[in-house]
């Protein structure tokens, strides 16, 4: 669908591109090195870790295994330089704030 999308818009002369290198070209354009790329996955995850969601509610909300969050969580982690899912939380709206 989105590769169909791309083909119409391109036949059009417009361009697209993804929310992703959307992020990557606006931290660069703003000089935040801080800015962190996360998969449309990941921000959905993130979302629920800011409410408190617990892994087994995260698998449930998005129809996923508790393994998939638990492996979402530790690329959120490693993105961000976080020890713990609270930290994590604090970065990204720091980041996002900043």
């Amino acid at each position: 669908m989105d590769l169909a999308r791309a083909i119409r818009a391109a036949s059009r002369g417009e361009v697209v591109v993804s929310g992703t290198a959307v992020e990557r070209l606006y931290s660069h354009l703003n000089g935040s090195a801080a800015a962190v790329a996360f998969t449309d996955r990941e921000r959905e995850v993130l979302r629920l870790l800011e409410r408190g969601t617990t892994d087994r509610e995260i698998a449930a909300a998005l129809t996923i295994s508790v393994k998939t969050v638990e492996k979402h969580v530790g690329s959120i982690l490693r993105k961000l330089g976080a020890q713990n899912r609270t930290q994590a939380v604090a970065l990204a709206r720091e980041r996002v704030a900043g």
